[in-house]
């Protein structure tokens, strides 16, 4: 059965009724401050939304730059042990103690070879200033044999300890 409509008017009439009734929520227009809509519970979804995605955000952003310092501290630490590995090269080849300091512009304490460097791997005059340290401690002759320890420590913790020796040919002047 087909519903045929006698005037225009009709139909404008009940297009503006079905309109109000749409216009219409609970009693109230949507314009009104009513708790008990449906418009509540999707504005609660999405702000429950938004602050789901800002603890991700923070979470992410936290594992990044921890990476990122994870992945300084690497690079640091790898130009520090090829320092390290110059001095021992240089000791090898016949360097004494006070040389290695003059070549390296380190200090020497009680036998010990020291440098310092702070945290963006430039080298510092004092240990109170430093976040890295190179120490290289000659331990003395066994035989033809001299050996030497190295430690590259960051603050008291050691990261990289290498036991190195040298023969006497090459080290006390044959």
């Amino acid at each position: 059965m087909m519903a045929v409509y006698s005037s225009n008017t009709d139909t404008e009439g009940q297009i503006k009724q079905e309109t109000d009734d749409f216009m219409k929520v609970d009693g109230g227009s949507i314009g009104d401050t009513d708790f008990s809509s449906p418009t509540r519970g999707f504005f609660l979804e999405i702000v429950l939304n938004m602050v789901v995605f800002v603890i991700c955000l923070m979470v992410c952003l936290q594992i990044m730059a921890a990476a990122m310092l994870t992945s300084e501290k690497s690079g640091v630490i790898s130009r520090l042990g090829l320092e390290s590995q110059s001095i021992v090269e240089c000791w090898k080849s016949g360097y004494g103690l006070q040389e290695l300091a003059d070549e390296f512009k380190g200090t020497v304490v009680s036998g010990q070879l020291h440098l310092y460097f702070d945290r963006q791997n430039n080298q510092v005059d004092r240990a109170e200033d430093a976040w890295y340290m190179i120490s290289f401690v000659p331990s003395g002759w066994v035989g033809n044999f001299e050996s030497g320890e190295l430690k590259l420590m960051h603050h008291d913790d050691v990261l990289i300890h290498w036991q190195v020796g040298r023969h006497q040919l090459l080290g006390k002047g044959a």
